[in-house]
């Protein structure tokens, strides 16, 4: 039996294998920020909901006892998963793994006080009860209290060294510490406790493969790729593993050649067909090839919407409208309810510049699916026909189901900006910095848009971006703009320089830091950059400010 199959099918097992491991619930929280690939994910992941079940860890002997317990948790029927608790809590109140599933319960709940308390009273009953001293550390690294959890940590490691969760939870705390060094090694040491169990082994190999993603550390990132292929050479989630490094390290020619070899060991396999028809997709003169891949897709699944999307795709991206469009109706016959074939035909009629078309394709795909993508492009069209209130309704109308949606705040902001309804912008950029008070874009465009009115939150929202993100230029530039506009020229000059020097075709900052230059003393330079970008057939919202300086010095 193929190797993703087996998992597949043994699937109740190993979850109860991971959670009498641990291994997943604080890999979650190594490097939560990185969602940017997917590639190493294998059929072991869970969602991060998911991940978090795995903080009770069953004993052998409680395996199956408790099992029809923890999968009444898994699958969210908490009231008869508590009801059942407790009654077994009430015949036996000397069973510490009962206040662990009680406290993991209470966890998913959001009922963290609840859930210590629990995993307390295991303790009470068992000092050496690995599974509370790991439930209390997870929900201390939640709340940033790192030493504590760390503390704990300690506990199990005292019990057994070679727990791997353990070592897994000091690699999650040693990096939101910021001590990369010490978390890599944590991974390391991980890796190695789990060469004897090929499904933990891959697992923790994908984890390690994020952060080394994430840290770009591409050398060793290929290195335990080929660690892993000449360990498991037969296996398909290492191929996969391999080639998901590969791309990520773009050694595109060897990720063509894996993917070639999983899918010559697998008839059946779609998805690294689906990569591979994407790499070839991208490269002059493989046309034939790729419709081949996908035209084999499509035979190994029929009823599957996803070979026609992405044979359509295709071939918009090869400028065949024709051929795109008879997919499209072919796909739309078939599959009518699918959200996906409508975007595309919204992204074929927006391409063809027949905005009202493209206009009702998404409309239909939204109803469909809701969808942040489509809901973005529906207002930013509506916005370009001049119907602002229209795309405003329609975001206003979604705030009406999350009014602390994030993204529908930001566009939403943005197009009272656009219209200089400044107050109204203000108030979705607030309730951004309400739930997400780093959001560096909210941070940004506030601290402009107070600059007038407030000098002094104009400038801390400014800086506190600028901390957050301080190689990106647009950010730089902001918080010099900020400085130099309230007087401190030396320091904004400073700053102005280095955010002119990362982006030198973003004239607008060319134009700010020309400001500054003349403000400082220094006529020449300040001319020669103006005359550079106002003598441009490129258009800047800053053009005019531009000439008008560049004559005012001459």
């Amino acid at each position: 039996m193929k190797t993703h199959q087996l998992i597949k099918k043994t699937l109740t097992v190993l979850l109860v294998f991971l959670y009498c491991m641990g291994i997943p619930a604080y890999a979650a929280n190594i490097d939560s920020s990185n969602k940017k690939n997917n590639s190493f994910n294998f059929d072991l992941n869970k969602s991060k909901e998911e991940m978090s079940y795995n903080s009770f860890f069953l004993k052998e002997n409680d395996k199956y006892k408790y099992l029809p317990l923890l999968n009444l948790i898994r699958t969210k029927q908490f009231n008869k998963a508590r009801t059942e608790l407790n009654r077994l809590l009430k015949s036996t109140p000397d069973k510490p793994n009962l206040y662990n599933l009680l406290a993991l319960l209470e966890s998913l709940e959001g009922n963290n006080d609840a859930a210590k308390q629990n995993y307390q009273k295991a303790l009470g009953l068992d000092k050496k009860n690995i599974s509370a001293y790991l439930g209390l550390a997870k929900l201390l690294i939640a709340e940033q209290e790192l030493n504590s959890a760390k503390i704990n940590i300690q506990k199990v490691l005292k019990i057994n060294q070679n727990n791997i969760s353990a070592h897994m939870a000091l690699a999650a705390i040693a990096n939101l510490k910021k001590n990369y060094k010490e978390a890599e090694e944590h991974l390391l040491r991980s890796y190695k406790k789990a060469s004897k169990n090929y499904l933990t082994e891959i697992y923790i190999a994908s984890e390690l493969a994020k952060w080394y993603e994430k840290h770009n550390k591409p050398t060793k990132l290929i290195s335990l790729a080929q660690e892993l292929e000449k360990k498991y050479p037969e296996k398909i989630d290492v191929l996969a593993f391999k080639a998901a490094a590969e791309i990520t390290t773009d050694h595109i020619n060897l990720a063509e050649a894996t993917l070639k070899r999983i899918v010559s060991l697998d008839k059946s396999d779609t998805k690294h067909r689906l990569m591979l028809a994407n790499i070839l997709s991208k490269q002059a003169n493989r046309s034939e090839e790729t419709l081949k891949l996908l035209d084999q897709v499509q035979a190994i699944r029929p009823n599957d919407a996803r070979p026609l999307i992405v044979k359509a795709s295709f071939f918009l991206s090869q400028k065949k409208h024709t051929e795109t469009l008879n997919i499209i109706n072919s796909a739309k016959k078939l599959f009518p309810s699918e959200s996906l074939i409508h975007q595309l035909e919204g992204d074929l009629f927006l391409e063809q510049k027949n905005i009202d078309k493209a206009l009702n394709s998404y409309q239909e795909a939204f109803r469909l699916k809701k969808s942040y993508r489509v809901l973005s492009l529906l207002a930013d069209l509506l916005v370009s026909q001049k119907k602002e209130n229209e795309a405003i309704s329609l975001l206003q109308d979604q705030l009406q189901i999350n009014s602390a949606n994030i993204e529908v705040n930001l566009k939403l902001a943005s197009i009272y900006q656009k219209i200089e309804k400044q107050n109204k912008a203000i108030i979705h950029y607030q309730k951004i910095l309400d739930a997400s008070p780093n959001n560096i874009l909210a941070l940004n465009n506030l601290a402009l848009l107070l600059i007038d009115s407030n000098k002094n939150d104009s400038l801390m929202l400014a800086k506190k971006a600028f901390d957050l993100a301080p190689d990106k230029a647009v950010i730089i530039d902001t918080y010099g703009y900020i400085l130099t506009k309230l007087g401190h020229y030396k320091d904004g000059l400073k700053i102005l320089e280095k955010s002119a020097l990362l982006a030198p075709h973003i004239f607008d900052i060319q134009y700010h830091y020309a400001d500054v230059l003349h403000l400082t003393g220094n006529k020449s330079k300040a001319i020669a950059i103006l005359e550079k970008i106002s003598g441009s057939n490129k258009n800047f919202l800053e053009k005019r400010a531009s000439i008008e300086l560049l004559n005012k010095l001459r």
